[in-house]
């Protein structure tokens, strides 16, 4: 597999990890222009396995891009921000194509790192002006209804019924009509759920802000990939969000030189783990 990887260019890599990306996000999204989609979906797979010259043109791109507008642009309330992210990726290498053979890596290369960059940092300031997320109480309401740590609480009984039971309360209280001074008081000890939940809070932050400075700062190729799985895996154990932790995998192989086949293995191992697990409908896309 070493030996498949160091003979492939980084641009190849990229755009069959891209294109299964989007492949899944196809494959799961309720598109109005379902018979198109089913169309490009179709495509992707016969290039995937039969003609991979396809994913090297401007066109395929092109099309990419403009099912994602429409998708976006049409519910853009309730799809996730990792789709904007996926835009932007396809954007990427509609540039990337367009630019001379010699320079196609480079360019490649500066802008991932470009997009990685701005996720990061508009994550932790989205953070950091969400007063529920500061003080905690998005973090607990998550907790207690099963939204974070599934991978754990699933596995602990008494945890179950705490988390059936604030489900329950939960989905009581939004059937009913929004009232400002009505709460809800969820099962489960407030001080070791307050607790949890800051620490919880702060540590995301902490290690997200590091993560932006290590890929700002930190010149070492093989420091900023240790960190950038680092933090792939938290994420992953915290919540199942596989779409994006897809697409931050597809954002590292980007980063990756021609000697880094180690970290372009790991990366492919995880697009490939995160899109089964979408399919089965276990993770998020």
């Amino acid at each position: 597999m070493k030996k498949l990887l160091q003979n492939l260019n980084l641009i190849d890599i990229s755009t069959k990890a891209l294109s299964l990306i989007f492949f899944i996000y196809i494959f799961k999204s309720d598109f109005p222009h379902r018979r198109f989609s089913i169309f490009f979906l179709l495509i992707i797979i016969f290039s995937l396995f039969f003609n991979q010259k396809i994913l090297s043109k401007i066109v395929f791109w092109v099309s990419s891009i403009i099912i994602l507008s429409i998708d976006l642009t049409t519910n853009w309330y309730r799809v996730a921000n990792h789709h904007f992210v996926l835009f932007f990726c396809c954007l990427l290498f509609f540039f990337v194509l367009r630019q001379p053979k010699h320079k196609q890596q480079d360019y490649l290369q500066n802008n991932g790192r470009s997009i990685l960059l701005v996720l990061l940092f508009f994550a932790s300031i989205q953070k950091l002006l969400s007063p529920t997320f500061i003080d905690g109480s998005f973090v607990g309401q998550y907790l207690t209804s099963g939204g974070f740590f599934q991978l754990i609480l699933s596995k602990i009984e008494s945890c179950q019924n705490y988390i059936a039971s604030n489900r329950t309360i939960i989905t009581e209280f939004n059937s009913q009509v929004p009232n400002a001074t009505e709460s809800i008081q969820l099962n489960g000890n407030p001080k070791i759920i307050s607790t949890i939940s800051l620490i919880y809070t702060y540590s995301i932050l902490i290690f997200e802000s590091l993560v932006f400075y290590v890929f700002l700062r930190v010149k070492n190729l093989n420091i900023r990939h240790y960190f950038l799985i680092g933090l792939i895996i938290a994420v992953f154990i915290s919540r199942l969000e596989c779409g994006f932790l897809s697409l931050l995998c597809f954002l590292g192989i980007t980063q990756c030189n021609e000697k880094q086949s180690n970290f372009k293995l790991i990366y492919i191992f995880l697009i490939t783990l995160f899109s089964a697990l979408i399919v089965l409908n276990v993770g998020f896309h």
